[in-house]
């Protein structure tokens, strides 16, 4: 598997490499899931996440804005309501 050109980021140095490997298997992952399977396949995600791997709110923001910055405007649409689902649920 190639390494998303969002993981080059220079903001996302810091960030260990371990974190970056999950979430990039996870939005491969998500390529594949419609409308109904998303939530609850990143229900899923995140509860094994939190098992292993504790990403801080600004490790986040910096990922999210990484990814942004490496996507088209149809993804960056499409992050958002992944985003705005994911907080209402919450």
């Amino acid at each position: 598997m190639n390494k998303p050109i969002w993981m080059s980021d220079p903001t996302l140095s810091h960030i260990p490499q371990e974190k970056l490997d999950f979430l990039s298997q996870m939005f491969e992952k998500v390529k594949d899931k419609n409308k109904n399977e998303l939530m609850p396949f990143l229900m899923a995600m995140s509860g094994k996440a939190k098992q292993s791997l504790k990403f801080t709110a600004e490790e986040m923001q910096l990922i999210i804005a990484a990814i942004k910055r490496s996507s088209s405007s149809e993804e960056q649409k499409q992050i958002d309501k992944v985003l705005n689902m994911a907080t209402k649920k919450q």
